[in-house]
């Protein structure tokens, strides 16, 4: 695993991206990282919801969840936020990735941690748009995840 290589090399797994960067590729796809995105958001879905937030397999929930609790064993803190005051719960959120969620609770992530846009988890799934968000399209949720919707309801 990528994150076992790069931890037995001396990388830290709390450092975090130290700058918001936009890249325009020649597709038209737009990339954006985040600062303070943290390798735990990465690896559960932080980045992936750009180009329409295409959803993980099974296989790579199951390798993000393994992935993250190394980060997680690591020291890696599960509720940090970004700059834009999103944290790795947000992320799976916008996958609909709901075993990854399951882990994170699970884990202790907060539920009801509010976005710089007024999103939590269960708005991303939900599909609803904060007057917060206004017109930034890059955070606006795409999908409405009825399962993930239900599921973070469930959680608390």
């Amino acid at each position: 695993m990528l994150f076992r290589s790069l931890a037995a090399a001396g990388a830290d797994s709390r450092l975090s991206i130290q700058q918001t960067t936009f890249l325009n590729a020649s597709n038209g796809h737009r990339l954006q990282m985040v600062a303070q995105t943290t390798p735990l958001m990465v690896a559960v879905g932080a980045g992936r919801y750009k180009q329409n937030y295409p959803q993980f397999t099974p296989a790579e929930e199951q390798s993000s969840i393994e992935a993250a609790q190394y980060i997680l064993d690591l020291g890696g803190d599960i509720n940090a936020a970004n700059e834009y005051g999103q944290t790795a719960l947000h992320a799976a959120a916008y996958l609909g990735a709901d075993s990854i969620i399951r882990f994170l609770v699970g884990k202790g992530a907060r539920i009801d941690a509010r976005d710089n846009f007024g999103q939590t988890a269960l708005s991303i799934a939900h599909r609803i748009h904060t007057v917060e968000l206004g017109s930034n399209f890059d955070m606006q949720p795409r999908r409405v995840y009825e399962t993930t919707s239900q599921l973070l309801l469930s959680l608390g």
